[in-house]
């Protein structure tokens, strides 16, 4: 769609309109992924108000501004989580001294848009219209679990199954990001990120669609 010239079209359409709309925030060089996708399934003026609801509803504060401050802070958050939870694997990688916002950074703004395959993208973001930004914390944390699971050297410095291995905790960004790129099995990154979810079930297709619809609403009102 987005190569051809009407595609380009609404593309750049709905991203003059925010930017319009929004002088603040203005163009972010990731808000064309999260357009592209946007649009892939709704028309130009559903997709603006989608983006609104994002930007104002279900990210913090400041994601796209210049300063990118709540995006940056972000990354903070889940450097304290993946610490928290992975330990000394990562520890030992030294992957958490890293330039992490390299990789995280890029999954958080483009909301894992050509990060993961699209068919896991959208699965991704049924989640993050139904559970916001703690969707992107998740996901990113299932991806450091499933990629230590799936290399065993992954903390003890061979790397990822001779990808990248021997050469530290940028080697090691680089073929996590080359592991995220192949992730396909979306039910097991699912059961990772809520393997201690304290929701009995997970939720329904009428609660995603619903909770599209009441962002939507909410905004234009």
């Amino acid at each position: 769609m987005f190569t051809s010239p009407d595609g380009l079209a609404a593309l750049r359409r709905v991203l003059v309109a925010y930017s319009l709309h929004s002088p603040e925030v203005g163009y972010c060089q990731s808000l064309n992924f999260v357009v592209a996708m946007l649009l892939l399934f709704v028309d130009e003026a559903e997709a603006f108000w989608l983006l609104e609801a994002i930007i104002c509803k279900l990210l913090p504060e400041n994601y796209y501004t210049p300063d990118m401050s709540g995006c940056l802070s972000d990354q903070e958050c889940l450097r304290h989580l993946a610490t928290d939870r992975l330990r000394e694997p990562l520890r030992r990688a030294n992957l958490l001294e890293t330039d992490w916002e390299v990789v995280s950074c890029k999954w958080f703004l483009c909301i894992f848009v050509n990060c993961l395959p699209l068919a896991t993208t959208l699965r991704v973001w049924d989640c993050f219209f139904h559970d916001g930004d703690e969707a992107l914390f998740r996901m990113s944390l299932a991806i450091f679990k499933l990629y230590q699971d799936a290399n065993p050297g992954f903390g003890g410095g061979k790397g990822l199954g001779g990808v990248g291995g021997g050469g530290g905790g940028t080697a090691t960004l680089a073929a996590l990001q080359v592991f995220a790129d192949n992730l396909h099995d979306v039910d097991e990154l699912f059961q990772t990120a809520f393997a201690d979810q304290r929701y009995e079930t997970y939720p329904t297709p009428e609660d995603i669609y619903g909770g599209w619809l009441r962002l939507v609403v909410s905004i234009k009102l």
